[in-house]
């Protein structure tokens, strides 16, 4: 892969993050962390969450938040993982097409973008499940990371694949280190084939929205509260979307008195711009 932003993959446990770190070739940030990262000189990084969907929103959370962009280009997610199935055979992928955290009913809808993948429904357990009583595949973190990654992406922009490790033929009990290792190395091409899919949807999210330079020439001229910053960021990059970085640019040279005088001007003059 030839990259040129971020990718950030997901996992929950060292032995899952092994056979990735060994196939993409990544390093460890040698930085005090909460959690281990590490990253290779493509942008792709790799975090060891913890079990369970609190860790797994954690550390997504940490991520995401070291990585905060002035320029506002996001980054792709993947979430990768084992999983048991009621009916799929052992070392099978799967892309989850919709998340239920059991505990609270809560569900999400990863945007299904990429073809040639079997998909799954995709249920988050506190515990390991035994009796697989639904035709999906559980597993215990892909609700938190997926509740904690929208804070920075959209839908399209996250994805959560498992690899099958136990069903009601192999059970969980049978599941050691080395398996855990062999079957995320017998995935790595497919994971390969999944970033690569994520990589072209960010760099043409991050084409449509990216942040022109007339946001800094504005942020530089006001004191900006947070809300404020973000409004200006959105409305920027609206503008540079519909091909109104003209109207952008002409209204730098104008002169505001206060950050809410200028929102209301930007979002006056996209309005009557939207209108014609």
């Amino acid at each position: 892969m030839t990259q040129a932003c971020k990718l950030n993959l997901v996992v929950a446990h060292a032995l899952e993050a092994k056979p990735l770190i060994e196939f993409f070739t990544l390093t460890q940030q040698l930085t005090a962390q909460p959690f281990p990262i590490y990253r290779n000189q493509r942008g792709l990084h790799l975090i060891v969450a913890g079990m369970g969907r609190q860790a797994a929103a954690t550390a997504t959370a940490y991520l995401g938040q070291s990585q905060a962009d002035i320029s506002g280009t996001v980054a792709g997610w993947l979430n990768v993982g084992i999983a048991g199935h009621q009916q799929l055979d052992i070392g099978e992928g799967v892309l989850a097409h919709k998340i239920i955290e059991k505990e609270t009913a809560e569900c999400f809808y990863p945007t299904q973008l990429f073809s040639g993948f079997t998909s799954s429904e995709v249920i988050t357990v506190d515990e390991p499940e035994l009796e697989y009583p639904e035709n999906a595949a559980y597993e215990m973190e892909a609700s938190g990371f997926y509740a904690s990654v929208l804070r920075f992406v959209s839908a399209e922009l996250a994805q959560v694949y498992k690899i099958i490790s136990d069903n009601p033929l192999n059970p969980v009990k049978n599941i050691d280190a080395s398996f855990v290792c062999e079957s995320i190395n017998g995935q790595c091409e497919q994971i390969q084939q999944l970033l690569s899919g994520l990589e072209d949807v960010v760099k043409q999210y991050n084409a449509a929205y990216q942040l022109p330079r007339e946001y800094e020439q504005f942020a530089s001229q006001l004191k900006l509260s947070a809300s404020y910053r973000t409004q200006l960021k959105r409305l920027c990059q609206r503008y540079h979307a519909l091909g109104r970085s003209a109207e952008l640019r002409g209204l730098t040279k104008k002169t505001f008195t206060s950050a809410r005088q200028l929102i209301a001007q930007l979002k006056l003059t996209l309005q009557r711009s939207e209108s014609h």
